[in-house]
């Protein structure tokens, strides 16, 4: 791992300040109270696990860059648990595994919020095509989930 600057201590705070301030954000953002903080919503759990995502509050959806963010945050802060379920839902809810879909091994940039799995949705519905590979980088980079 490369050694990255750190702002907030070049700026004068000590490191138990840089930790607290991240903890408090960590906390707002995936633990906090889900009508006014969080935009992390854990749901049920499938054959690989609990499923989590990211959702986007003004939208009230799903968006691919907010699960790959979730994901980098989860693996910069060593929460194992969160980013294995961000992951879970991610590739549950927006990879295109079906070969004969057009987006086969892309992943839906706006998948559903509920509903079945995209696996199991026909193709030429309206699930978008278009996918983001920060999702899938945000895997490859951290736990070697990719597997």
């Amino acid at each position: 791992m490369g050694e990255y600057r750190n702002l907030f201590a070049e700026n004068g705070r000590t490191q138990d300040e840089v930790n607290a301030k991240i903890a408090a954000a960590w906390d707002h953002l995936f633990k906090g109270d889900p009508a006014e903080q969080s935009a992390y919503f854990e749901q049920d759990e499938n054959d690989n696990g609990p499923l989590a995502q990211i959702r986007d509050i003004a939208s009230e959806d799903v968006r691919s860059e907010g699960m790959s963010y979730g994901m980098m945050i989860a693996v910069q802060t060593d929460h194992q648990a969160e980013f294995n379920a961000l992951w879970n839902w991610a590739k549950t809810y927006m990879f295109h595994a079906d070969e004969t879909h057009p987006a086969y091994a892309y992943s839906a940039s706006r998948p559903p919020t509920s509903g079945p799995p995209i696996s199991s949705r026909r193709s030429g519905t309206s699930i978008p095509r278009a996918g983001s590979t920060a999702t899938t980088t945000a895997c490859c980079i951290s736990w070697r989930c990719c597997t």
